[in-house]
């Protein structure tokens, strides 16, 4: 038998930082493994670093052996749907955003919204905002 088998603290901490992937802040992923399990992030994170005055459940153990056995078995065609799904996403935000930049420079060029000293374009002749809105509608629109 190992020794995480012996060590159940080990062997929890082991599971949540499956559970919660290999990249981010160390934060995000206890959270994140909270979210997956449907545990609370004080509950996760004292698993998470192995507290040793906390219990671990053998259900929990089991529960947490069981979300990580869910996600390796999950086929990369679904991981691919929702890759695609998220370009998506992002292709209608960009162009979301690009749509209100150009609404907003529309309403920046009324001259009765020009009035102050800051208004005017800035040194180099173009308006503050240009170089956000260039990359915004060549991103997206």
């Amino acid at each position: 038998m190992s020794a995480v088998a012996l060590d159940p603290h080990a062997e929890m901490s082991g599971l949540l930082r499956e559970i919660a992937g290999p990249a981010g802040l160390v934060k995000a992923r206890i959270r994140a493994a909270a979210r997956a399990l449907g545990w609370s992030y004080s509950r996760t994170k004292d698993l998470w670093y192995a507290d040793p005055r906390t219990r671990v459940d053998p259900p929990e153990l089991l529960q947490a052996r069981a979300t990580v056995s869910a996600f390796a078995s999950t086929p990369v065609e679904m991981d691919l749907e929702r890759l695609r799904s998220l370009e998506s996403e992002v292709a209608e935000l960009r162009a979301f955003m690009a749509a209100t930049l150009r609404r907003m420079e529309g309403a920046s060029a009324d001259p009765a919204q020009h009035h102050g000293a800051g208004s005017g374009p800035s040194p180099g002749g173009r308006a503050e905002g240009a170089s956000l809105r260039d990359r915004a509608v060549a991103e997206g629109a």
